[in-house]
Formats: C-alpha cells, structure tokens, sequence
C-alpha cells in the first residue's frame, strides 16, 4: 500500500522505509523523518555535482584585477566523500572599454582540483574569449594572476592596467573534447637566446603532452631550423631523454612534438651563428 506504513491485510502495519528526497522533505517542514521497520532513519542520498550545497560555496564570480595582481575566483569545498563529480570550469577575461584600446593582457589561471584526498594543481593560459574544460574534482580553487611581460614580448604596447576575469562552474558540463581541441595551454615565453649557442631550460608545466616552438619578432624557417630541443630527465641539466634539431611548421596543431615519458624540462639551444632568438613555447596540457 501507499504511504508510510505498508502490510498485509489483518496484519500489524509497520513503518515503511521512507526515501531521502521526502525525509528532506519533512527535515524542512519542521518534522521527523519516518524510520523504517529496523527503527533506521532513511539514508541520505545527495545528488551527483557541486551545487547541493552551493549557498556555502563561492562557485563563480567576475572581477576587475590590475597588472601584477592575483584574485581567486572560485573555490568550491567538498563536503561529503559522496562527492564525486565531474565539474565543468569556464574562465576567461575582456579588457574594460574604459582602458586604453591599445594595450595587451597574458593572463594565467591556477587551477587546484581534488578528489578523494588528493589534489593537483597547474596553470594555464587565460584566453580573452574563455575556455571551458571538465575535470575530475569533489574540490576545487580557480585564481586568475594579470601579470606584466617583458618588452620584448609585448613589443613596446603597454600592459592592460586591468583586465575583467571571470570564472565560474558550468551546471551540465561543457563543451570541451580531447585531442586539438582541447583549449588547455600554457605559453612560455622564453629569454632571447643569444647566437651560436645561446641555452635555456624550460619547466614543462603539469599536465603538458605535447608542444610547438615559435619566435617572437621576424621569424623565418631558417631562424627556427637553428633550434635544437632536448626533453630533459632534469629540471636543471641537460639529460636528453628525446631531442629534435630544428623545428617544423611551428605554427600547424599537427605540428606538435609530443612530450618523452619522463621528461621535466626542455633545454632550447640557439645554433643560429649569427642572430640571437626568443623561442615561444606552447605546451598543450591534457585535463
């Protein structure tokens, strides 16, 4: 039968067990759950993502931040170990119309993701138009940093004093796929490397599978053919685990030079005998 009592006709009625969609219910309204025929109270089922309780959480928000300044804009804490979903995380800036139109921004997100005591963090670039991405994660912390680039990157424009960043929890999952697609990257820019053997090491950043290389300034396919690669073993020594000599189609997504299991730097080697260059590094990350 219906209702909170169920038995056999002629039978003592016992006490159904009650769901936890109408024990919340009645927790509401001031009143106790029903227990079940064991004296049990019915067991708490929450749904599946961020936002059962998400009057207790920041999810989301849009800030103004100025050059060398850092604002969090998400943090999501995780409550229960039910928590098991997978957010989806959108974050992007604009420059304000109030700024000067002839200015340049190269905002970095970090972003630091948890699920079952552990957690990981990595950063990324912050595209003007927004990325959006899903992640495994009960916890999870956005912070959007509006940093100032060298001259040398900028080309002489100024910063943007302040940039708009926003970031915020998608409700039903984003629009994000694996491959080239994926929007996830990191640009470093390195230090001009001077001729006929100028060296840098380059931190791969977490998460990074594969990479292109460009020059800033006028680059040509002889300028770029004069970059020697090594992936390192060392973040600080040279302990080539895979090496490339010279780069093709830098700027081609097919063009990406896949990451050696193992490596934790790039060492970018200038051979050009007669000009200096300053290699830009995309590491494409894997979310």
């Amino acid at each position: 039968m219906n209702g909170p009592y169920r038995g056999a006709a002629g039978a003592g009625l016992i006490p159904a067990q009650q769901t936890s969609d109408d024990a919340r219910l009645d927790r509401a309204m001031g009143l106790a759950p029903v227990r079940g025929p064991s004296r049990a109270l019915p067991p708490e089922i929450f749904p599946v993502g961020p936002y059962w309780r998400a009057e207790e959480s920041n999810f989301g928000k849009s800030v103004d931040i100025t050059l060398d300044s850092q604002a969090t804009l998400v943090q999501l804490p995780s409550f229960t170990s039910r928590q098991t979903p997978t957010v989806s995380v959108i974050v992007g800036y604009t420059i304000p119309t109030d700024t000067s139109a002839n200015t340049v921004a190269f905002p970095v997100a970090r972003v630091t993701a948890g699920a079952g005591g552990v957690s990981i963090q990595f950063d990324m670039d912050v595209p003007i138009g927004g990325a959006c991405f899903n992640i495994p994660a009960s916890t999870i912390e956005i912070a959007v940093f509006h940093p100032t680039m060298p001259v040398d990157v900028t080309l002489g424009v100024p910063g943007a004093p302040i940039i708009r960043a926003h970031a915020f929890l998608g409700v039903t999952g984003s629009m994000s796929r694996p491959g080239t697609s994926n929007p996830a990257r990191r640009t470093i820019f390195v230090t001009s490397l001077a001729a006929n053997g100028g060296t840098a090491f380059v931190p791969i950043p977490r998460l990074a599978t594969s990479f292109q290389v460009g020059v800033r300034g006028t680059p040509s396919a002889s300028l770029l053919a004069n970059l020697q690669i090594s992936q390192s073993a060392s973040p600080t020594n040279n302990v080539p685990v895979n090496q490339n000599f010279g780069i093709n189609a830098p700027n081609a997504v097919a063009g990406a030079i896949p990451l050696a299991s193992g490596a934790q730097s790039l060492v970018i080697t200038n051979n050009d005998p007669n000009s200096a260059q300053s290699p830009t590094i995309i590491f494409y990350l894997s979310i």
